[in-house]
């Protein structure tokens, strides 16, 4: 009787850790409400409710002068998040691979908290208007065209590609973040790089199941990308920390 008991005891934690797990990796591939944030000041939860992540921002953050490198940044991050969302959205209907569409979510969350700073700070979006696959960034532009062209080729470059977007995002969000001692801008980068991380992670997975795998090319040196191999994701669902601290 005891060791029935003790049987089902086991059975039951494991199927707890499974359901806690599966709301973690939600937030991951992008099942997360695009407009939503947990505001857990630095404390990761499962379990807190969502609010509105414009109005986080604006009424949890002070409102502190810009410089012009600061404004530049998160100028470019929003048209870089928007590059990410298109590519993913197009690669959804070509490949028909639910990791493109469920990343895509995520990525149109996070356009969105760049756009609500950009509003925040009566920026101009110089990204507002432009249809799906349209930057006005030239450099971004020219990315876009070559990695759909890569896309193109193979479901393994199509995930070749996600993995280079997010690759490129870690590095471009951290050097972003050395250009800035806002609260704000800097807990919204280090929200992206930690979405980031979770995608590459989805995308280098995906890549192993095709039996291949990918290099990173642009991140930082001293950056591993080793450590972000695996299902070992960050945080449960996405959010902002009222301090200034990286995830």
């Amino acid at each position: 009787m005891i060791k029935n008991l003790s049987t089902l005891v086991r059975i039951a934690i494991a199927m707890i850790a499974i359901v806690l797990f599966s709301q973690c990796e939600a937030g991951i591939t992008g099942h997360e409400s695009p407009n939503t944030v947990l505001p857990t000041s630095g404390i990761q939860s499962c379990q807190s409710p969502a609010v509105d992540v414009c109005n986080y921002l604006q009424t949890n953050y002070p409102v502190e002068a810009l410089t012009e490198a600061e404004s530049q940044a998160l100028i470019f991050m929003r048209e870089e998040e928007k590059l990410a969302l298109d590519v993913y959205t197009a690669l959804a209907s070509r490949w028909n691979q639910p990791v493109f569409a469920n990343i895509a979510k995520s990525e149109r969350r996070h356009q969105e908290m760049t756009v609500c700073l950009i509003d925040k700070y009566d920026l101009t979006d110089a990204a507002a208007g432009n249809e799906p696959g349209v930057f006005t960034n030239p450099d971004l532009q020219q990315l876009y065209n070559n990695l759909m062209t890569q896309a193109d080729q193979s479901l393994e470059q199509a995930f070749v590609v996600g993995a280079t977007i997010e690759d490129v995002d870690i590095r471009d969000l951290q050097v972003s973040a050395l250009t800035t001692d806002n609260a704000d801008l800097k807990a919204v980068f280090a929200e992206l790089e930690r979405g980031s991380r979770n995608h590459i992670r989805a995308f280098t997975s995906q890549l192993e199941r095709l039996g291949s795998s990918y290099t990173a090319t642009y991140l930082t040196a001293g950056y591993s990308l080793d450590g972000l191999a695996g299902h070992f994701f960050d945080g449960c669902h996405p959010q902002l920390e009222a301090s200034t601290q990286s995830v």
